[in-house]
Order: structure tokens, then C-alpha cells, then sequence
């Protein structure tokens, strides 16, 4: 999680399809307060996620879909928000432009996953050897 390491402000953090908590356990070392965000379709991954994170006191858990949990919060109160999620997706450039608007001065946008790059899409300035990248 070189990515998150980097970010200057540790305070509060989204992570998008959180999906069974791994990266979940990283955040909570790094930051204050993390959302997890997830609208966990299968109920398997969402065992897992409990399982995973039911000793941990600074989350949130949000169980819908991205776009509903970026409606609940609030402008310019992010450090940092954390995609799972493959930028060959569909969903990427929608996530992105969705909380852009809910992160501080300063704040970034990064993740996991692999990489495709495409015209007219947001490409990722860093990549780390941890598979994590930042736009």
C-alpha cells in the first residue's frame, strides 16, 4: 500500500468495493477514518469482509453502490479515495468524476488493479511495484 503511505493528510479515506477487507486493514493503519464502500452482492464477500474487520473501530461500512455512498459525503472532506477497482472498467471514469468533488485541497485518488490505458481516459501518474497506482 505504497500509494496511501504517501498521502500527506491521514485523516479520512473512501475505499470504493471494498470487497473482503484486505485493503480495508492496510487503510485503518494509515488513516483515522475509512469508509468502506461496497454494495457486496455476494453475501460470501461480505462474510468475508465482516470476518476480516469486525476487531476494527475507525470504519464505516456503507453497503451500496458508489455513487449512493458518495451522496452521503460531504465536499472537500476526503485525504484520499481508494478504487478498487480496474481502470478498464467502465465504472472508472464515473467513480473518478464522482469524488473528485468530495476530496480536500490537495487530496488524491488512487488504487489497485490493472492497468489499461485508453485515449480520452484518466491515466495513472505513479504506479508502484505493489500493483497500487495515483492519478
Amino acid at each position: 500500500m505504497q500509494i496511501a503511505r504517501s498521502i500527506h493528510n491521514k485523516g479520512f479515506v473512501a475505499e470504493i468495493n471494498a470487497g473482503k477487507g484486505h485493503h480495508t486493514i492496510q487503510l485503518t493503519k494509515i488513516f483515522k477514518h475509512v469508509y468502506c464502500i461496497d454494495p457486496w452482492i455476494s453475501e460470501n464477500v461480505f462474510v468475508s469482509f465482516v470476518e476480516t474487520t469486525h476487531r476494527l473501530t475507525n470504519i464505516r461500512t456503507m453497503i451500496m453502490s458508489s455513487k449512493e455512498a458518495s451522496e452521503e459525503i460531504s465536499p472537500k472532506s476526503l485525504d484520499f479515495v481508494f478504487l478498487n477497482l480496474a481502470p478498464n472498467t467502465h465504472y472508472f471514469d464515473d467513480d473518478i468524476n464522482i469524488w473528485l468533488e468530495k476530496l480536500i485541497p490537495g487530496g488524491q485518488i488512487g488504487g489497485s488493479g490493472a492497468l489499461v490505458v485508453r485515449q480520452g481516459h484518466h491515466i495513472p501518474r505513479i504506479v508502484c511495484e505493489d500493483g497500487t497506482w495515483i492519478l
